[in-house]
């Protein structure tokens, strides 16, 4: 069930009807234990497709839906940095 090396299942995506947790609209809360777990290691071993997948399923401030559009264009360095953001923005959260 391992598809990347995130842990994310390739084709998984949100439980949106699921809204026994606060944070439902945004991710499951799996999700959120995945991301609050990841290490430094593995975030520097993620591909580009990896890293915005993460940060497109947290629901940061920084990462509206307009900035999301553009996230491909962003370098690497920049969404390591969100990944980050979401990583801390998860284990604040409790997870």
């Amino acid at each position: 069930m391992m598809g990347t090396a995130t842990g994310f299942p390739a084709a998984e995506t949100p439980n949106m009807a699921d809204k026994s947790h606060p944070d439902s609209d945004c991710f499951d809360a799996l999700d959120n234990v995945m991301i609050a777990a990841l290490s430094a290691r593995q975030i520097s071993e993620m591909t580009r497709a990896e890293l915005i997948r993460v940060v497109e399923r947290t629901c940061l401030p920084q990462t509206a839906a307009q900035c999301k559009a553009h996230l491909a264009f962003a370098e690497r360095p920049t969404l390591e940095r969100l990944v980050y953001l979401a990583r801390r923005y998860c284990r604040n959260l409790g997870y």
